[in-house]
């Protein structure tokens, strides 16, 4: 935000420091100012132009140059004058409403929503002269970054940028007697000063009269009742609008101002009286003109709060010996008067209570008076000390920890990580399947509006990642045949529910190649993180609701494995737990003939981040290992589609006697050779003995009770 030293300056009866002293004396206590420029006009004026950070914070207070000098007068200790008008002492820019009679009979002021619009504040003037303005009032403007219209929109300008409240200037004969403060309704448009159309909604507020809107209220003014050279009479406007509305009205119309810069951070609705009266003063002095009334529609009042300040809470907060006094006297400075305890409150002097202005936003509780008094008394004058008291380790943060693990893992094995937005374009969303659309999140205010998404899934974005990697790959001379990425973040879905998932991708030009390491990856992975009972299952899922997966569990799987080859995907499980899906993607997605976009293999997986956390945290129990050779048999069995897998792991358990050490599933199969309603499941027998080694004949005999006991279903076969 731009200043001009010069304006600052006669706020002051003594001297500032020089610009570039000024400019750090704010930096170090205030407001960090970015730039200290000089300039010169056409006009033969010469200023510096101070650039200052305002934070949003302080923006209700400090956007503005008498702001700014208040921060100046504190720190310095000096008195600030009332501000001059080309070199002439001002008059109270307090407007007298029992000395000026009330426009309720020629101008009224309707407000539909007070929390939209606590405050609206309008004073007519009649018979001024339009006309060009002052070589003073041009140079100040230029100064500060903007152009000069004429004497009455400058003059509206100028208050604005002394004293923090954006105004407006109506010509008060083309409003037809009513300025009605209502949201837009839908279809309704609107053409702007700067000749710009805007299309409206209800979610957009307005300035309008009897039949039109005539302003984007807080952000910029309307063509149509514009001050123009035949101008006689004018409606000035000071209104405080709510600065939620403004900000979202200013992001959806892409319309950015001065105003609603203001306006944005939430302006104090105190503040419109004495900025009316201020610009009342001004066109009179430029322009003539006679006022003809004011009107304030001023619902809910807002009134100064007081706050609480433990005197020895601020020594020992700062860390400094500093007097009852001289707190005090800080806060004095910032005009933060000291006032008597509310009614109730009990008196001490080993504190005070302090009144607010209005103004002051940002001050809410005790510690942001400390704050006050911290950055006036300089933080550079408190002396440095070494710290004291018992230093303690930080607790593990295990989730992070399992994190970095699995990024280290994956990079030791080639893999690249990146990070995607959590925005999904519309495009993205062409990979995932139909259901998926049904519980997309859509943002009410995106950034654009292909992007009005959060991703419900990690893998359309990896897929992108990697074919144009690759493409680029292909573009040069590396010997790169294939692109490995991942990434964990959070996927989100419309019934509130958010998670943390990792999915890793590898792209080539072999499918075969790529499917057989993505799944001797995950294997390792698991068995790296000490999960060596996973096991994937390649039956077909049952068809998912229409409406979308529900909240969690394998028809949200089932869903996401649409995006997978019919015959070359499966669920990875532990036990009951779902953790992901894994496989070959679809050809749907990866051939251009098809309708896909992506033009290259891809295989990947995505997979449940908090169930893989907690399944690695559990406890674990030891066991010896026998000294004696474990003897390891393969089996095959038809059964059933519907027959659970835990009932033939069961059965085996039982008939394979003591000897049985471990029995691991590591195939599960459907399609072709196989007869339509069955599934092949394929187990790896472990038999050892703690004794003694176990013959082949000894094998044999376990082998062939589990085979009777299977046998005894009519509907299960050995397959041989």
């Amino acid at each position: 935000m731009k200043f001009s030293y010069n304006w600052l300056q006669e706020f002051f009866q003594k001297k500032l420091p020089v610009p570039k002293k000024l400019a750090e004396l704010l930096t170090m206590h205030s407001f960090e100012v970015e730039s200290v420029k000089e300039v010169r006009s056409a006009r033969g004026g010469s200023d510096f132009q101070l650039d200052i950070a305002i934070l949003s914070n302080r923006m209700p207070d400090a956007s503005s140059h008498l702001g700014v000098a208040r921060e100046i007068a504190a720190l310095l200790k000096s008195e600030i004058r009332n501000p001059c008008l080309a070199g002439r002492q001002a008059k109270s820019e307090t407007i007298s409403k029992s000395k000026i009679k009330n426009l309720k009979d020629s101008l009224k002021i309707e407000i539909e929503n007070a929390e939209l619009c606590p405050r609206y504040t309008a004073l007519v003037i009649k018979g001024i002269k339009v006309g060009p303005s002052p070589k003073w009032l041009k140079e100040k403007l230029e100064v500060c970054g903007l152009n000069s219209i004429n004497n009455v929109v400058d003059a509206g300008n100028y208050v604005m940028l002394e004293m923090g409240q954006p105004l407006h200037v109506f010509d008060f004969d083309k409003l037809g007697g009513k300025i009605i403060v209502r949201p837009a309704k839908k279809g309704e448009k609107i053409i702007t000063l700067d000749n710009k159309k805007y299309e409206l909604d209800s979610e957009i507020l307005v300035i309008s009269d009897s039949e039109k809107p005539v302003a984007l209220a807080g952000i910029k003014g309307g063509k149509g009742p514009e001050v123009d050279s035949r101008t006689k009479n004018i409606a000035l406007e000071a209104a405080n609008f709510n600065f939620s509305s403004i900000r979202k009205t200013s992001k959806k119309l892409e319309l950015k101002t001065d105003a609603s810069l203001r306006f944005s951070a939430g302006l104090d609705p105190n503040l419109t009286e004495k900025a009316i009266g201020r610009l009342a003063q001004v066109i009179q002095d430029l322009a003539g003109g006679k006022i003809e009334g004011v009107i304030d529609a001023y619902p809910k009042k807002v009134v100064p709060a007081k706050i609480k300040l433990d005197f020895e809470k601020v020594r020992g907060l700062l860390g400094v010996d500093i007097s009852d006094k001289e707190i005090k006297e800080i806060l004095k400075r910032l005009e933060l008067k000291e006032v008597a305890p509310p009614q109730g409150g009990a008196t001490s002097k080993k504190n005070g209570f302090f009144e607010i202005p209005t103004i002051r936003r940002d001050l809410q509780i005790e510690e942001d008076l400390i704050e006050e008094v911290g950055r006036i008394y300089g933080y550079e004058n408190i002396k440095a000390k070494h710290p004291l008291g018992e230093l303690i380790l930080p607790e593990e943060n295990e989730l992070l920890n399992f994190r970095e693990k699995i990024r280290t893992y994956f990079a030791a094995n080639g893999f690249s990580e990146v990070y995607n937005y959590s925005l999904s374009d519309q495009s993205e969303l062409g990979f995932l399947p139909a259901g998926f659309q049904n519980v997309l999140l859509e943002l009410k205010n995106p950034p654009k509006p292909e992007s009005r998404f959060l991703r419900p899934s990690l893998l359309p974005r990896l897929f992108a990642n990697a074919s144009f990697n690759l493409r680029n790959f292909k573009n040069t001379r590396l010997p790169t045949r294939q692109v490995q990425i991942f990434e964990i973040g959070n996927v989100f879905h419309s019934f509130d529910r958010q998670e943390e998932k990792l999915a890793f991708v590898i792209a080539g030009d072999s499918a075969d190649r790529a499917f057989l390491e993505i799944k001797g990856l995950a294997s390792a992975f698991f068995e790296s993180l000490g999960l060596t009972d996973f096991w994937l299952d390649t039956v077909p899922f049952e068809n998912p609701p229409a409406g979308g997966p529900p909240a969690g569990g394998r028809s949200e799987v089932a869903m996401l494995k649409k995006i997978f080859h019919p015959f070359r995907a499966a669920e990875i499980k532990i036990g009951d737990k779902t953790l992901g899906v894994l496989g070959e993607v679809s050809s749907e997605i990866t051939n251009p003939s098809a309708g896909g976009g992506i033009k290259t293999a891809l295989v990947a997986a995505e997979l449940d981040f908090k169930n893989l956390f907690d399944l690695s945290k559990q406890e674990r129990e030891f066991k010896s290992i026998s000294r004696y050779p474990a003897v390891i048999r393969d089996i095959a069995v038809l059964v059933p589609s519907e027959v659970r897998i835990s009932q033939v792991l069961d059965l085996m358990e039982a008939a394979g006697g003591d000897f049985l050490e471990d029995v691991d599933l590591f195939d599960v199969y459907e399609g072709r050779e196989i007869p339509e309603g069955k599934k092949n499941l394929a187990f790896r027998l472990v038999f050892q003995s703690y004794e003694k080694t176990l013959t082949d004949k000894e094998v044999k005999g376990f082998m062939e009770k589990i085979i009777r006991e299977i046998e005894k279903n009519s509907e299960w076969e050995i397959r041989k």
